[in-house]
């Protein structure tokens, strides 16, 4: 009935016997806590922080071609951009409504970054192939070149299903927020990005559920909800690429992101079985 975020804590007391800066986890995350409870207090109201941050759609050529400038000035800095993707059902496929870009860096422990929704297949906006032709040409090039590199949050779900629909071949896909996090930080029980939020970024609130009652088809959440949904997404995607870069091993990262896209294929289809073999072999254990 408050309107109100609540941001639980340790109490102090705990932090100091542990030793302050010398308690390690528990004194990082009452120091990230106390960041958000700033940055709400800085931002009032439900989804304070992400309305206040700098996000935007992106709905026309015009616009998308000053996208792809800033991505590819990114890439030749050597910055990553995060990339997110909101889809809907279509029929028995599915189509692509947003792909969601985010950059920034940590500078003197603040955030200058923001994020873009690139608006493709969404009933608010123009689907003549004028507008949607050139856009998915610069989306294209920015997604297929391996000179722009890429985070995602569980990459492999996202460049599948931009293969699937879009038809790119998603390349410079090299970090992953989630495992990433995981290699950092390995004593969590979730890495979903809501529970990320929740452990990293408390600022962010409950922004997963703006978009809660459209789950079923993102096509009937209206821009105002999804656009700043999917590029907090990307934003906190970014953010975590920035905390674990350079405390992890970079190669071990690329296992688990390799091995991403054969676990998902596993999950989906099930092992191979040979029935023939079964047979024979139930016979010989019996």
């Amino acid at each position: 009935p408050w309107q109100a975020y609540v941001v639980c804590a340790d109490h102090p007391a705990r932090i100091l016997r542990s030793g302050g800066r010398k308690a390690g986890w528990i004194y990082y995350a009452f120091r990230d806590k106390l960041k958000a409870l700033k940055a709400m207090l800085e931002n009032p109201g439900r989804w304070g922080y992400v309305n206040a941050q700098d996000y935007g759609a992106v709905t026309t050529p015009g616009e998308m071609a000053q996208l792809k400038d800033f991505v590819y000035a990114e890439a030749a800095e050597g910055r990553r951009v995060s990339v997110d993707i909101e889809d809907a059902p279509d029929g028995k496929k599915r189509k692509m409504l947003i792909v969601g870009f985010g950059w920034g860096e940590y500078k003197k422990r603040r955030w200058p970054g923001g994020a873009r929704s690139v608006v493709l297949y969404h009933p608010e906006v123009d689907q003549s192939p004028a507008r949607i032709k050139p856009i998915l040409r610069d989306l294209k090039q920015i997604l297929e070149d391996p000179k722009v590199k890429k985070v995602f949050q569980y990459g492999s779900s996202d460049v599948e299903a931009i293969h699937e629909e879009l038809g790119f071949t998603v390349r410079g896909y090299d970090y992953d927020s989630m495992y990433a996090v995981y290699l950092w930080r390995s004593h969590l029980r979730t890495y979903g990005l809501d529970s990320l939020v929740g452990f990293f970024h408390m600022e962010f609130a409950d922004y997963k559920q703006m978009c809660k009652e459209w789950m079923a088809d993102l096509t009937k959440a209206p821009l105002e909800l999804l656009v700043p949904y999917n590029a907090g997404d990307c934003d906190v995607t970014k953010r975590l690429e920035q905390q674990t870069d350079g405390k992890i091993s970079h190669a071990l990262l690329q296992v688990y992101i390799h091995c991403g896209f054969t676990l998902r294929a596993m999950e989906r289809r099930g092992p191979i079985l040979d029935r023939d073999a079964v047979t024979k072999l139930r016979g010989v254990i019996v």
